[in-house]
């Protein structure tokens, strides 16, 4: 499996939408992930599924979640491949609702299913790879059993987000373990957890060896990160000044107002704190902005 780069954007649902990957991309990111789609929505026609599809260009993998092998398998097939680079398969998402129906960081619970998803996922004919954690909880640690079970299905690289599903977001990534995946497995192995900055995602990839790194927090309100930390290797600093970061909040309202008219304003709320955070005065922003109704009104409080 070959990568576009080393550092992507990573698969965050509610987050790496259409809009926010086409900012970053023009700001230096080369390879992206979609927020997580459902194999079962796409199946039954669910259009706000649908939606989800969209591709900016470029480097694209489809993350796809599920534990019904039918489902993923039908899935595949139904997606124009034009699009995407490479599907991949969501077992670590941490959220109740998801796991509560066996999906997500679920799948890792049944012995077999990585399998037998990523032998489903392969019919459609793009490379596959799987995200996972290390296991549900402390007293259930098989993300190794589980990737050699993927890998040995077919899947072409594995990513892992290094904590488990009870930790949720909580506490230390475990960066010693995507270094023990790393010596095991012969295929690309991806880094997520606790990868906040440009210095933490070239830290993680000198003490895990791995081919990849997948950018989520740190890249929140942060479309530079990829840019920032291509510089930092070469040994450079890009700073962005307040302006920069304001202009460019603003125009990625605009372009998610014109995705999504009014339904843009709840989620560009959360996307404003993020770029503003740390800035003289974010604090009061942070209140404001729940009261803004317009794209005017956005406007007007950054300015």
């Amino acid at each position: 499996m070959t990568f576009p780069d080393w550092i992507l954007l990573a698969p965050m649902a509610g987050v790496a939408d259409y809009t926010y990957r086409f900012i970053c991309r023009e700001l230096g990111c080369r390879g992206a992930y979609t927020e997580m789609v459902s194999a079962k929505g796409l199946c039954y026609k669910n259009q706000a599924t649908a939606k989800l599809l969209k591709s900016e260009g470029g480097w694209l993998a489809l993350q796809l979640f599920g534990n019904e092998p039918q489902y993923i398998e039908e899935a595949v097939n139904i997606v124009d491949k034009q699009h995407f680079s490479a599907i991949d398969l969501n077992m670590g998402c941490p959220v109740a609702k998801v796991c509560k129906s066996g999906e997500g960081a679920a799948v890792m619970r049944t012995p077999g299913l990585a399998g037998e998803l990523v032998k489903a996922a392969k019919t459609g004919g793009l490379p596959v790879t799987v995200k996972m954690r290390l296991g549900w909880d402390d007293d259930e640690i098989n993300f190794m059993s589980v990737a050699e079970d993927a890998v040995k299905a077919g899947a072409v690289a594995v990513c892992l987000h290094a904590r488990t599903r009870a930790q949720g977001y909580s506490g230390r990534a475990d960066w010693g373990a995507i270094a023990m995946l790393k010596k095991r497995l012969n295929v690309p192995v991806l880094a997520s957890g606790d990868i906040l900055t440009p210095q933490d995602a070239l830290r993680v990839k000198e003490i895990t060896d791995c081919d990849a790194v997948l950018a989520a927090r740190g890249a929140l309100g942060n479309p530079w990160f990829f840019a920032q930390t291509h510089a930092l290797e070469r040994g450079e600093t890009i700073a962005i000044t307040a302006n920069e970061r304001a202009k460019t909040a603003l125009r990625h309202a605009a372009l998610l107002q014109r995705q999504e008219g009014e339904r843009a304003l709840p989620s560009m709320r959360k996307h404003i704190a993020w770029y503003t955070k740390g800035l003289p005065g974010a604090a009061k922003l942070r209140q404001e902005i729940n009261f803004a109704s317009t794209l005017q009104d956005f406007e007007r409080l950054l300015r």
